[in-house]
C-alpha cells in the first residue's frame, strides 16, 4: 500500500534530456547561410587548390619546362613554403589594421597575376626563386586569414563549429588541388593546366572577397541577444502604466 501511495503522490518528472536538439546537419547548413562564412569556406577551398597544385606540380614544371636541375627545384620549392614563417604573422598583423576582406582580395588577385609569368615565360633560377617567394608569401596566409573572417561572422557559441566548417573546405581543397592539376595536364599540357589549377582558383578567391558593398557595422547574433530581445514585450506587459505614458508622449511630441 505504501508503494502504491508513493506512486500516486509523486509529481510528474520534468525530463530535460528529452528536448529535441537541432541536428548537426541542420546547424551546419544554417551556418553556411551566413554570407561571410559561406564565402570564406569557398575561398579557402580555392586557395588550397591553388597552393597544393603548385606544391605538387611546380617541381615537374621547373624541371621539364624551365630546365632547372633537381637541387635548384628543391631550393625554389623550399623557399615557397618557408615564406609562410614570415608572411602568416605579417599578413595577420596587416589584416588587424585594415579591412580583412581587402587583404584577402589583394593577396588572391596578386598571387594570380604573379603566377602568369611564372607559368607562361622562360626564366633563370634566380627568377624562379623570386616567383616562388612571392607566390608563397601571398598564398600561405590564406588559411588563417579566411578562417578568421569566418569566425568573426559567428556568435561566440558557434566559433568552433564555424572553424570546423571552414577548415573542412580547406582540407577538401588540399586533396583536390593535385588531382585537378594532374587531370588537366593530361588534357591541356602542363603550362595551360597549371594556369587553370593555380592562377584561376587564386584569382577567383580574390574576387570573392572584393568589397562590393559598403562596410556595415553589425553585432554578432547570439542566443543571449535573441533571448533579451524577446523579453522586451513581456517586460512592457508587466508595466502597463509606463507603456501608456510612452504612447501618450509619442502622440504629444
Amino acid at each position: 500500500m505504501m508503494a502504491v501511495q508513493f506512486l500516486r503522490v509523486r509529481p510528474p518528472s520534468t525530463r530535460t534530456e528529452s528536448r529535441t536538439e537541432p541536428s548537426v546537419h541542420s546547424s551546419f547548413t544554417k551556418m553556411l547561410r551566413v554570407r561571410n562564412v559561406f564565402i570564406s569556406s569557398i575561398s579557402i577551398l580555392l586557395a588550397n587548390i591553388s597552393l597544393l597544385a603548385a606544391a605538387a606540380w611546380l617541381p615537374t614544371f621547373l624541371l621539364s619546362v624551365i630546365g632547372l636541375d633537381a637541387t635548384s627545384v628543391g631550393v625554389a620549392l623550399g623557399f615557397l613554403m618557408l615564406t609562410g614563417v614570415v608572411s602568416s604573422p605579417a599578413v595577420g598583423a596587416l589584416s588587424d589594421r585594415i579591412r580583412r576582406r581587402w587583404v584577402a582580395c589583394i593577396s588572391g588577385i596578386t598571387s594570380a597575376v604573379i603566377s602568369i609569368p611564372m607559368l607562361a615565360t622562360q626564366y633563370s633560377f634566380w627568377s624562379s626563386l623570386g616567383y616562388s617567394l612571392l607566390l608563397g608569401f601571398l598564398l600561405l596566409p590564406a588559411w588563417n586569414l579566411l578562417v578568421a573572417i569566418a569566425q568573426e561572422s559567428a556568435g561566440e557559441e558557434s566559433v568552433t563549429s564555424v572553424t570546423g566548417i571552414a577548415q573542412t573546405f580547406g582540407v577538401v581543397g588540399s586533396a583536390a588541388g593535385p588531382r585537378i592539376a594532374g587531370s588537366l595536364i593530361a588534357i591541356f599540357g602542363i603550362n595551360q593546366a597549371l594556369i587553370y589549377s593555380i592562377t584561376l582558383p587564386a584569382f577567383t578567391y580574390g574576387v570573392l572577397h572584393w568589397p562590393w558593398s559598403k562596410r556595415v557595422k553589425s553585432k554578432r547574433v547570439t542566443g543571449r541577444n535573441v533571448e533579451l530581445a524577446s523579453m522586451g514585450p513581456r517586460l512592457m506587459n508587466h508595466f502597463p502604466e509606463r507603456s501608456r505614458s510612452r504612447d501618450l508622449r509619442s502622440k504629444l511630441f
